[in-house]
């Protein structure tokens, strides 16, 4: 950690939290990593499965899905086929998102890259009618990565407002107390 990663306390701060770690969290959308004060580490348990919608739109899930679901084998009653093979399910999933790696970004770069050199291409020669259909793919190609970034970081959006909950600034305040005096009538 740099000069700038640091945190200051006083003794009485380190006596009510003995344990206190300083930690670098992750950047959201810039280069900086805010620093954060925390307790050590406590392992909660397995964290839960959560399902990403995004998954629906990637090429091979669905069938990836039904391959696996119809290859279980279990013998019993209706409800404990249904329980195991969503277990089972679960597990396969986890193992394929491990498989999975985030190309949306690097198909962003190179879509983009792949275009400006199409389009440069275009400004000295012209193009053939294949370039132009690969032009074509490629902005499609770049609008549904563009889709899938905005629908991860709503998705990311909506779990940080779970989780932290609505933070009413101190800004928002000092807007509807400005407000609240304005309409205020002193008399009639």
């Amino acid at each position: 950690m740099s000069r700038i990663d640091r945190g200051l306390i006083n003794s009485h701060w380190a006596r009510l939290w003995p344990e206190a770690i300083l930690q670098m969290a992750q950047p959201d959308r810039s280069d900086n990593k805010p620093i954060v004060w925390g307790k050590k580490l406590i392992c909660w348990g397995p964290r839960p499965f959560r399902f990403n919608n995004s998954w629906l739109s990637k090429q091979g899930f669905l069938d990836f899905c039904e391959a696996k679901w119809y290859n279980y084998d279990t013998v019993r009653w209706a409800a404990f086929i249904l329980g195991k093979k969503l277990r089972l399910l679960k597990s396969d999933l986890k193992m394929w998102k491990s498989t999975q790696q985030d190309p949306n970004c690097n198909n962003l770069k190179v879509c983009v890259a792949e275009i400006k050199r199409l389009k440069d291409w275009y400004k000295i020669h012209d193009l053939t009618d294949h370039e132009l259909s690969e032009l074509a793919n490629l902005k499609k190609l770049k609008k549904q990565v563009m889709i899938r970034i905005e629908s991860k970081h709503m998705l990311q959006s909506c779990f940080r407002w779970l989780k932290l909950g609505d933070k009413n600034s101190k800004f928002l305040h000092l807007v509807s107390r400005i407000r609240q005096q304005s309409n205020y009538i002193a008399g009639m």
